[in-house]
């Protein structure tokens, strides 16, 4: 994979983002057989107004967007949200790349927390491999079980991601 540039995400983005992002979920979709989980149906006009309160990242490699991660600060902690690799570079290393660099935008927040259905067997090892640990499950709907999952500030350097 060519090497990945993260930056801040711009409204400019963002129907690049909610296009990646589908292409993105769209395995989730079929794995839980709903095609309205909310990453496929946000709007780029939901994303830009969110962009006002949530920290979003994207990662892009010849100034194509392939990656992206959000994080909003909640009472003193991260919560980590939509996490998406364009399928094309996903089991590539990016989506670690873009935890360890929303993690690293939130240099003072003492915790992460995070939400990832109970049949995304890929999402729970990259987690796991991150050092969330699972605290509680939650029905959502009659087949939808989120999970979800906490990792405490580590004393790892930002300079390492």
């Amino acid at each position: 994979m060519r090497p990945a540039t993260i930056s801040p995400a711009s409204p400019a983005h963002a129907r690049e983002i909610i296009a990646m992002q589908r292409l993105a979920f769209m395995r989730e979709a079929r794995l839980y057989g709903d095609p309205d989980l909310p990453p496929m149906t946000e709007t780029p006009d939901e994303l830009q107004l969110a962009l006002a309160s949530v920290s979003v990242l994207v990662a892009m490699i010849d100034s194509q967007v392939v990656g992206s991660v959000r994080g909003q600060l909640e009472n003193g902690n991260c919560h980590v949200h939509r996490l998406a690799v364009h399928p094309a570079y996903q089991r590539q290393g990016l989506g670690e790349l873009l935890m360890r660099a929303i993690e690293d935008a939130f240099p003072t927040v003492q915790a992460f927390h995070l939400e990832t259905g109970h049949l995304s067997a890929g999402n729970l090892r990259l987690y796991a491999k991150l050092g969330y640990i699972e605290h509680h499950r939650r029905t959502v709907e009659q087949d939808i079980v989120l999970v979800g999952l906490s990792k405490k500030r580590s004393s790892r350097s930002s300079a390492s991601a």
